[in-house]
């Protein structure tokens, strides 16, 4: 009986360090995230196009054609930046104040990095 009890309180044990050990993990994570999309003023980026959706890319980053994939599935209409080749273009992405790719704006958000939800969400109030 008492070699039951103590196998009992041991996994109740262990589950409760487990359970302890997700949360806390979860929390840094949550905590030290950073934010994804930013509000502001972008109009300076939609100078000589009019397409309603802009997208700062390069040709080796994974999310980023995964984000061209997105665009073209979904017939989304949109104008590609390449910081990578053009000057003028790289001064305007650093304008934004950001580091990595890709950077999407969609009205007056800026979202980093591919995130279908809130591009979606972004391209329902336009």
């Amino acid at each position: 009986m008492l070699f039951r009890m103590k196998i009992i309180k041991n996994t109740i044990l262990i589950a409760l360090l487990g359970l302890l050990g997700f949360f806390s993990t979860w929390s840094i994570n949550y905590f030290n995230s950073p934010e994804s999309v930013f509000i502001g003023d972008y109009s300076n980026h939609f100078e000589g196009t009019e397409k309603k959706v802009l997208f700062y890319g390069t040709n080796w980053c994974k999310y980023c054609q995964n984000a061209r994939e997105f665009f073209k599935r979904n017939k989304i209409d949109y104008y590609e930046y390449n910081p990578e080749v053009d000057d003028v273009v790289m001064e305007k992405y650093k304008s934004l104040g950001v580091k990595g790719y890709p950077a999407v704006i969609i009205g007056n958000k800026l979202i980093l990095g591919f995130n279908e939800d809130e591009i979606r969400r972004a391209l329902s109030e336009i």
